[in-house]
């Protein structure tokens, strides 16, 4: 297994741990002054650096060199890992941990549009519309999804930070 790929699933446990410990300590995405749902991708951004500059310090490339387009496609191969990581965990907490998940966020909705001042009707609609479209399969794709979107745009600003090429090089 390529090491890119490895550095992605340890990448990957370690966010889906930490989602779980969120759960089980009841921290929400506000605490800690609001950083608590970030943490995550900063797991993943670390785990992104980490890996490019591994590959940047390999005999592979000559020690020391890396071109931007070989740390990109580390970055995104860690992302695709612990996209799919954490996609496993959404399944499992949506089936498995907390089958109730749906209605708590129903829940976190209604108190959030309720803080909105907006209508019965207005949250109503919306609440429909969650439940319409609610599902684990969802919420999997929208885990794995947003960790590859944010790992890619992480991994080309780290890939162009970590970039060396020999010089004399022209790519």
């Amino acid at each position: 297994m390529k090491a890119s790929v490895q550095i992605g699933l340890i990448t990957g446990l370690i966010a889906g741990i930490w989602q779980h410990i969120e759960y089980l300590n009841g921290i929400s995405h506000d605490s800690f002054g609001g950083v608590a749902g970030f943490i995550p991708y900063f797991i993943l951004f670390a785990g992104i650096g980490a890996g490019i500059y591994y590959r940047r310090n390999s005999t592979e490339f000559g020690l020391g060199y890396l071109s931007f387009k070989e740390g990109a496609r580390t970055g995104v191969m860690i992302s695709l890992a612990a996209g799919f990581c954490l996609a496993v965990y959404a399944m499992l907490h949506g089936l498995v941990i907390n089958p109730e998940y749906l209605n708590e966020y129903l829940d976190f909705v209604r108190e959030a549009l309720e803080k909105q001042n907006k209508t019965a009707e207005e949250i109503e609609v919306e609440l429909a519309d969650i439940r319409n479209s609610g599902s684990v399969g969802k919420l999997m794709f929208a885990k794995f999804s947003t960790t590859l979107i944010i790992g890619m745009v992480a991994s080309f600003i780290i890939a162009a930070l970590f970039k060396r090429d020999p010089v004399g090089s022209a790519e």
